[in-house]
């Protein structure tokens, strides 16, 4: 509270602040200090506000401040969007960088520079900086975004919700990630005005499913349901070149109960409204669920038949394999 009150700066409106009834608990304090965030947030910009802490929120591992400003940029399709266009949620619940990582580049991870280097069976350096400038030690955007606290986190995930509430419930935001990691989880995303963060393409391959089978479809409306079935049929129909991914990845897990999560998703009446393909792949799924993955084994398959190089073909023969072994089980 106190930080809340030097955050108001001026005397009045403190004294004003301090005669409303204080917050009953810490989740109390942080629905206050969330309409405040949406209040003095740009309308145009709540929306973005609210998938940037889903993200913080829900991410299965911490994000790094490059991939999140990619990310926005490819939600809003704004090539130059700035985290300073949207300064309350990081006034009021997040922060750049760790105490461990700062300043400390070496920490961060490094990927290959650019996805297309897949298809030539490279393996470029390029990482978060991609140069020898003094500068990239300043780079702030090798340097993790988390929650001020560990509560806030606790908060936005599980924290019991006031009605209304602004925050997502989590299979919504489950739900809300999943389908922005289908659309970033291919060689080429579609719709941006700017290039992908490598990083973020690499955590939506790896994430995608996991996010998926957070998903309860009794949480999401008919329409929405649709929209989650139809998505994640075309990504493992490999509609997009998935299997690109997989293989540029070099292991890809699947979660626990993938098979039992897809059988009870196929069983669902939402089905009859997807379009033809998928709608034959999820009869597929209903009739054998283990099946949901030879699509993506035959493509590995083709892809290991005309493999530009050793590499590139041994990486397609193990997808295959592990594809095709996890339905003959």
């Amino acid at each position: 509270m106190l930080l809340h009150y030097n955050k108001l700066g001026r005397e009045g409106a403190v004294l004003h602040n301090m005669d409303r009834s204080m917050p009953s608990d810490l989740n109390a304090l942080y629905e206050t200090l969330l309409s405040e965030c949406h209040r003095h947030t740009a309308s145009n910009r709540q929306t973005l506000v609210a998938t940037l802490l889903d993200w913080i929120s829900f991410s299965l591992r911490p994000l790094l401040l490059a991939e999140l400003v990619s990310l926005l940029r490819h939600v809003t399709r704004e090539a130059t969007l700035d985290l300073e266009e949207i300064p309350e949620p990081f006034a009021k619940f997040l922060r750049v960088g760790d105490p461990v990582l700062e300043g400390d580049t070496k920490s961060a991870p490094e990927y290959v520079s650019d996805v297309k280097e897949l298809e030539r069976g490279d393996n470029g350096g390029g990482g978060a900086g991609g140069s020898s400038s003094p500068d990239k030690n300043y780079d702030d955007g090798v340097l993790p975004v988390k929650f001020r606290e560990r509560s806030m986190r606790s908060f936005f995930r599980s924290g019991p919700q006031a009605a209304p509430s602004l925050r997502t419930k989590p299979s919504r935001a489950h739900k809300g990630i999943f389908l922005e990691c289908a659309t970033l989880a291919r060689p080429n995303p579609a719709g941006g005005t700017a290039p992908v963060n490598v990083g973020l393409q690499r955590y939506a391959t790896e994430s995608v499913i996991s996010h998926w089978m957070e998903i309860d479809p009794e949480d999401l409306t008919e329409a929405e349901n649709v929209e989650v079935m139809e998505a994640f049929g075309l990504l493992m129909t490999n509609a997009h070149n998935f299997v690109a991914m997989i293989e540029w990845l070099g292991s890809f897990e699947l979660p626990d109960d993938l098979f039992g999560k897809a059988a009870a998703w196929a069983g669902r009446p939402e089905r009859t409204s997807l379009s033809p393909p998928v709608q034959e792949w999820w009869r597929g799924v209903a009739a054998e669920p283990r099946g949901m993955l030879v699509s993506l084994g035959k493509a590995h398959v083709a892809r290991l038949f005309k493999a530009a190089n050793a590499q590139a073909g041994l990486k397609a023969y193990m997808a295959a394999r592990k594809a095709l072994d996890c339905v003959s089980l």
